[in-house]
C-alpha cells in the first residue's frame, strides 16, 4: 500500500490504473456516483480494465408522442461497477483520476475485497433468472378463453365472469345473472383470478 504525505505530489503514470502483473484476473466492486455506472465503465475499459461489467436488463421507457416506447438498458445493481484487471489497480490513481465519477471500491477490513470467479458468475445468473420470473408472472397475467376473471373498470366492475372468447383485445363473456347476455370489455380491464 503507497502512504503520502499532505502536499506531496506524484508523477501520473499517463492514465494508466494498474500496475504490476498480477498472473491471474482478480474482480472488484467498485461504487459509483449516482448515473455514472455506464461512464464509469468505458472510462475503465479505455484505462487498463480487462473487462467491467454492470447488471442490466432491458427496458422500455415513453417518450413524446402518441403511445411511443424505446428501448434502454435498466441498471440492476444502482452505484456498483465490477472491474477485473490483471495487473495491479492503483487505487489512489482510479478514484483521483476518475473525477469524482467513482466513490470508493467495496473493502473488508481496509482492504479491497476480491470477489472470487465462481460468485461472480452466479451474480451474473441474476440477471436472466429475473427475466424468467418476470416472463412467467407475466404469462399467468394473460387472460385466454375459458379463464375466469374479475372485471376492473367499468359499470360491471367487481363482478367475476369466465371468457368465453377473444377477439382483437375485447373478452366476450355470458352474464347469467342478466339472462344469459354476452357481455364483452377490453381485455386491459379484466384481472385474471388464480386457480385455487
Amino acid at each position: 500500500m503507497t502512504h503520502y504525505r499532505i502536499g506531496q505530489t506524484f508523477k501520473h503514470n499517463g492514465g494508466q490504473i494498474v500496475a504490476a502483473p498480477l498472473g491471474t484476473v482478480a474482480w472488484y466492486i467498485l461504487l459509483t456516483a449516482p448515473q455514472q455506472e455506464f461512464a464509469v465503465s468505458a472510462w475503465l475499459t479505455r484505462s487498463g480494465a480487462v473487462e467491467c461489467w454492470l447488471p442490466t436488463e432491458e427496458a422500455w421507457r415513453r417518450v413524446r408522442g402518441p403511445r411511443r416506447k424505446v428501448s434502454y438498458l435498466r441498471r440492476l445493481a444502482p452505484g456498483y461497477v465490477f472491474l477485473a484487471v490483471d495487473r495491479a489497480p492503483l487505487w489512489h490513481v482510479i478514484r483521483d483520476a476518475s473525477l469524482g465519477r467513482i466513490r470508493g471500491v467495496v473493502c473488508q477490513d481496509g482492504e479491497p475485497l476480491e470477489v472470487p470467479e465462481a460468485a461472480l458468475a452466479r451474480m451474473r445468473r441474476v440477471p436472466a433468472r429475473i427475466a424468467q420470473i418476470r416472463e412467467r408472472a407475466r404469462q399467468e397475467r394473460i387472460i385466454r378463453p375459458g379463464d375466469r376473471a374479475v372485471i376492473a373498470t367499468g359499470p360491471l366492475a367487481g363482478w367475476a365472469v369466465d371468457v368465453a372468447r377473444l377477439d382483437r383485445g375485447i373478452a366476450h363473456f355470458v352474464l347469467p345473472l342478466l339472462g344469459g347476455r354476452e357481455a364483452s370489455a377490453p381485455v386491459e380491464g379484466l384481472v385474471k383470478q388464480a386457480v385455487a
